[in-house]
């Protein structure tokens, strides 16, 4: 393991902060990075409780048909209110905890470049610990050109991937309200929807519903690494 910005890390946290303006610039920047997860995160929760809330009193509403009251309608709806209230749930705690590690970043810090991991002599990663070293044992504020072109590669990519997954989720939640607005159209149809057709079009609205959550993942994450890279680049490469 290559343990030279690890130790250079340790021996600056042990310094203080204060001392040193090159860790205090990562910490902010880890600081930062979390911070955007608890914004982004929680914009995507406030959304998923009112998706969750408008869904179940749709549902609550929904008609019944032929005496029956679980229609296709009232299922997809009632599916899609548990889903979105459940993964406002989960997300909600990430956020609190990103909240709080936003606020007290010390600690979060610590244990990242305690777990900091090996980079094989001679790569990319070990050249950027090098450069991140270099820049920590220097104590300076500005980012040295190695650094900020390791910082820039990383935006190179990762800021297109955060444009485009976010794209993707717009994209892929449209088409989630398109499918349930014709489930909703054809269980209030003449006749209805045959079982066949009606529970193939609840399997494809949970897929939807699956796409639209792996996206809002990868938003979350490609968001993180495109408005903190500092950190994150120090970290990972």
């Amino acid at each position: 393991m290559d343990d030279r910005l690890q130790q250079v890390l340790e021996q600056a946290l042990a310094e203080g902060r204060t001392s040193n303006a090159a860790l205090d610039a990562v910490m902010a920047d880890y600081a930062r990075y979390h911070a955007v997860l608890a914004v982004v995160g929680g914009l995507a929760t406030a959304a998923l409780v009112v998706v969750a809330v408008l869904s179940l009193l749709r549902a609550r509403r929904a008609p019944s048909r032929d005496g029956r009251r679980w229609t296709v309608e009232r299922t997809a709806l009632l599916l899609i209110g548990l889903g979105s209230a459940l993964m406002a749930a989960l997300l909600g705690v990430v956020v609190a905890a990103n909240i709080g590690t936003a606020l007290r970043p010390q600690r979060g810090f610590e244990g990242a470049v305690a777990s900091l991991s090996a980079a094989a002599p001679g790569s990319h990663r070990d050249q950027v610990q090098s450069a991140y070293a270099a820049w920590l044992r220097s104590g300076s504020a500005q980012l040295p050109d190695d650094v900020a072109d390791a910082v820039g590669g990383r935006l190179d990519w990762q800021a297109p991937k955060a444009a485009i997954t976010t794209l993707l989720l717009v994209l892929a939640c449209a088409g989630a309200a398109t499918l349930l607005r014709r489930i909703r159209s054809s269980s209030r149809a003449p006749g209805g929807p045959g079982r066949g057709r009606a529970w193939g079009a609840i399997a494809g609205l949970g897929a939807a519903s699956m796409v639209c959550v792996l996206l809002l993942l990868m938003v979350l994450g490609n968001s993180q690494a495109a408005l903190a890279p500092v950190a994150i680049t120090m970290f990972y490469g």
